[in-house]
């Protein structure tokens, strides 16, 4: 019996370093795989090509293009600001009911012209 327990663990092992063999040569191949990967990236250059310095030079230009046009909106605001201010002061002295004579004044003046438009007089 002691016999018989020695080999079934002799299959066992030689089926497990089957399976262990197996297992390494993928880990192999996705070595060699993920090597070719990293050849085929281009190494890091210390010194920026022309081409990256043209790009770097067209970058900067639009970064200050930027800046002006942020700088030139941000003094049209404040001036909108300070319209709209003065604006709202000049409107403070007109109350609600002098918009709405102001509205009263508009609709009658429309019924007016209606009127004369159908007499014929305009």
């Amino acid at each position: 019996m002691n016999i018989s327990n020695t080999q079934a663990s002799k299959t066992d092992d030689c089926k497990q370093l089957k399976s262990l063999r197996k297992s390494n040569e993928e880990n192999q191949k996705e070595i060699r795989s993920l090597q070719d990967v990293v050849e085929s990236v281009p190494a890091r250059q210390s010194v920026p090509d022309d081409n990256a310095k043209g790009e770097l030079a067209l970058l900067k230009a639009r970064e200050n293009e930027w800046t002006n046009l942020n700088e030139k909106l941000s003094a049209e605001k404040c001036e909108l600001e300070e319209e709209n201010n003065r604006l709202r002061k000049d409107l403070q002295c007109f109350g609600l009911e002098f918009f709405e004579d102001l509205e009263d004044l508009k609709f009658n003046f429309s019924e007016a012209k209606k009127k004369l438009a159908q007499a014929g007089i305009v």
